[in-house]
């Protein structure tokens, strides 16, 4: 089965232009035809202010880097020796403070479910929710 998609003007010209003149599929130059079109738009969008910074203003990734992290493996030994059970999944490392955190999904020994926060330099468990 065959689907198909409408394509803008533009992109179909571009890609028609590059399939006869090449070597490709008609697909492969829609999808190049595509890319190459909204890559100004992306450059535009990178060079924005913030794109993707998870940092306050002032504040650079390298102040919360510097500090050696340990692995998200020695998180979970310190969740499992508090609370027992398992861990469900690392939602993410975020930057708290001037340091970073590991919050992870996990399940107690009696069947909880946990969001814990863990010191990502030290591995001291800073909270949990849940229950």
């Amino acid at each position: 089965m065959t689907v198909s998609l409408p394509v803008p003007r533009p992109e179909r010209q571009i890609a028609k232009a590059l399939a006869r003149r090449t070597n490709i599929g008609f697909g492969t130059a829609i999808m190049l035809a595509c890319s190459l079109l909204a890559a100004p738009t992306a450059a535009a969008y990178a060079q924005s202010p913030g794109f993707g910074s998870f940092w306050s203003p002032g504040e650079s990734s390298s102040d919360a880097a510097r500090q050696p992290m340990i692995p998200v493996r020695q998180a979970y030994r310190a969740i499992e020796s508090r609370f027992g059970g398992e861990a469900i999944d690392l939602i993410g490392l975020y930057q708290q403070g001037n340091g970073m955190v590991y919050v992870i999904a996990w399940l107690s020994g009696s069947g909880r479910r946990l969001e814990v926060t863990v010191d990502a330099h030290s591995g001291a468990i800073l909270a949990s929710r849940g229950g």
